[in-house]
């Protein structure tokens, strides 16, 4: 399954991204590349994607580029559930409050609940895991840097205990140890993020 990750940094760009989408099984559209953003334009942008789509508004500390405050970023969000995109991808970071509140508001939106670690894969990610099923996304997604061969074993676990639980999941490590962990479900994230259009 491959997903087309738009990355413009403006809307006339990423309008005609999404247009070049058409091989695509899905469309992520990642507003925190994006240098400013109307609620008409993402309510555009949404219904203009023939596939189903995940909307994205990545956190800085996470790996992404949003500029604005956390309030705005949960809001570009919410909006995105009541425009109906298909997938929202939220970090566990955020508010919990608001990413309560996301997910009791989905109705027939799916929710990526998701966890990046840019330095390392925590001894505790089983609790991290445990802690993100709690809250019943649809789908976790746990990715973080391997120090060590080893540490993919951490992730090859979470894996094993949410195929086990019936949990979707996407889970994997990067980095130069990270390679190891090529699983199926390694596979499966590679294609859902390798297929950016810029």
């Amino acid at each position: 399954m491959l997903a087309a990750v738009i990355t413009a940094k403006d809307i006339e760009n990423a309008v005609v991204d999404i247009k070049k989408a058409d091989n695509a099984d899905l469309v992520e559209l990642r507003l925190d590349y994006l240098r400013e953003m109307e609620l008409s334009k993402l309510n555009m942008m949404v219904k203009r994607c023939k596939k189903p789509v995940i909307v994205t508004n990545r956190k800085k500390d996470e790996g992404g580029f949003f500029n604005g405050d956390e309030d705005e970023r949960i809001q570009l969000l919410t909006k995105a559930l009541e425009f109906g995109a298909d997938y929202i991808d939220i970090e566990y970071s955020s508010d919990k409050k608001q990413l309560k509140k996301i997910i009791k508001n989905r109705q027939y939106t799916k929710m990526i609940v998701s966890y990046h670690n840019l330095k390392e894969t925590p001894d505790n990610i089983s609790v991290v895991y445990k802690n993100i099923k709690k809250l019943n996304p649809d789908i976790i997604k746990i990715v973080t840097d391997a120090n060590s061969v080893t540490d993919n074993f951490k992730i090859f676990n979470l894996i094993k205990t949410a195929n086990k639980e019936k949990k979707g999941i996407i889970a994997f490590c990067t980095g130069s140890y990270g390679q190891f962990s090529s699983t199926p479900q390694r596979e499966k994230a590679r294609n859902l993020h390798q297929g950016s259009l810029q």
